[in-house]
């Protein structure tokens, strides 16, 4: 059976457009795609483009969540969002797989209305940072701001399954993000999510770790913290990513200014570079899965460009085909 997923097609900064770009880019990759949004704007976007969108068909659907809209209304609003349809298509089997770059507030809520997995706890957003060998895994990087240490030990429970079964590493070590390794540390949520988490059965909890954790180096596969901490955390590194590729460029050409061996030397420092882009480029990893449903969801950002749509469905593909969402 080929592989089905649904694209909020008016989700995001510049939808449609760099949606259907995405989903056109996406061609090559063996599944079909449903652009779910105004039939107009998205068939307009279409035209022309032949066999390159011969994977794609579109669902209509006349209203949009906006990206300001707090996430409750997304409860109360017309049920025909193209959010909203996007996520019962999978819920009632048509695709296997849904990723919006619309407001994640109101797709944690719409998702938990539709596709919440029975007997588990709040859905969580978990992601790879690309700093580390392997990278580690952290959650929540934002569909819960506000948890109990009850929901925290959900999180460490989601995240190691999904590690170990993406990773092939059996009983991945979890860590408690805190503010010092030592028990006892943190606010009140975090001491008493310690005590759970030390209690728990199924877990190989190793304790507190801190925020060099996340550079790897440390052996922890798995950090645990709020969805607060966690989006501030992401976007954090994505900037400061970003800015040290920025700082490098700058210092090497200034370093090589004049010199007039510095031609031979391109190819050797463009290299790393270009890899060391790709490593920390949001865009390459698509969006976070959101875990605890029955389908396989991502939430990319608000600003995702064609490519990161694209890296999307790329690596949903891979999700669905390797059962990670289970």
């Amino acid at each position: 059976m080929t592989l089905t997923i649904a694209l909020d097609a008016m989700g995001g900064d510049n939808a449609p457009d760099t949606v259907v770009r995405g989903a056109l880019n996406a061609h090559s990759l063996g599944v079909e795609i449903i652009l779910v949004g105004d039939e107009t704007e998205i068939k307009s976007r279409l035209d022309g483009q032949g066999a390159k969108a011969h994977h794609i068909s579109v669902v209509h659907a006349p209203t949009v969540i906006g990206m300001g809209d707090k996430a409750l209304v997304a409860l109360r609003k017309d049920k025909e969002t193209s959010m909203e349809v996007s996520i019962r298509l999978v819920a009632e089997g048509k695709a296997q797989g849904i990723a919006t770059a619309g407001n994640s507030g109101a797709a944690v809520v719409l998702a938990s209305r539709h596709l919440k997995r029975a007997g588990l706890g709040r859905p969580v957003l978990g992601t790879f940072l690309p700093m580390g060998h392997p990278p580690a895994f952290l959650l929540d990087v934002g569909a819960n701001t506000d948890t109990t240490p009850a929901d925290l030990v959900g999180f460490a429970h989601l995240g190691s399954a999904f590690y170990e079964n993406w990773s092939g590493e059996a009983n991945p070590k979890v860590g408690l993000l805190n503010i010092g390794g030592e028990k006892g540390k943190g606010d009140k949520i975090t001491r008493e999510a310690y005590n759970l988490l030390a209690q728990e059965e199924g877990l190989n909890f190793v304790g507190n770790v801190e925020g060099r954790a996340l550079g790897g180096g440390v052996g922890v596969h798995v950090v645990v913290c709020d969805g607060f901490v966690g989006n501030i955390i992401l976007k954090f590194a994505e900037g400061f990513g970003s800015a040290m590729l920025r700082f490098f460029g700058i210092e090497t050409r200034e370093a090589l200014a004049g010199k007039w061996w510095a031609p031979w030397l391109k190819g050797t420092f463009n290299a790393p570079i270009l890899a060391t882009r790709k490593r920390v480029d949001y865009a390459e990893y698509g969006g976070a899965p959101l875990l605890g449903l029955t389908g396989a969801f991502f939430i990319c950002h608000g600003s995702s460009s064609a490519k990161a749509i694209f890296h999307a469905v790329r690596r949903m593909k891979i999700m669905v085909e390797r059962g990670l969402h289970e």
